[in-house]
């Protein structure tokens, strides 16, 4: 286990912004120069409303289950973050691909800032939406 301090900026179209903290103890199942991965509680608001979006040329609706827990994947060299959540159960509710600054680490903090486009995924990838 370790302190896990991540800090996730989002910029509105307003202008405005926002930034979701996670802090707290996280599993580090891989931290090296070529990718982390981190398991985590989550602690704050949990959206768990249906996400709505394109796939292709029709609509498509993601289902968010409540989650209790988190698995973040970070690539130092890359421009995303991969966000997969879980049940009370253990089970995956779904994934999320946001489009991101590479994640920046400063001791034992990191930042990324949300570049707006964002894709979820059922769980058995079965289905998609592009937001």
């Amino acid at each position: 286990m370790i302190d896990f301090d991540y800090y996730y900026r989002r910029r509105y179209l307003d202008g405005s912004t926002g930034i979701s903290i996670t802090t707290g103890p996280a599993l580090d199942r891989c931290d090296d120069d070529q990718i982390g991965v981190f398991d985590y509680m989550l602690t704050g608001p949990v959206f768990a409303t249906p996400v709505s979006g394109r796939r292709g040329t029709t609509a498509s609706t993601i289902a968010r289950p409540t989650s209790v827990a988190a698995r973040l994947w970070l690539w130092p060299a890359r421009s995303m973050r991969l966000l997969q959540q879980f049940d009370k159960h253990g089970r995956c509710t779904h994934f999320r691909v946001d489009f991101a600054t590479p994640p920046r680490r400063d001791a034992d903090s990191i930042y990324q800032t949300d570049l707006y486009l964002d894709l979820f995924a059922a769980p058995d990838g079965s289905d998609y939406a592009i937001t």
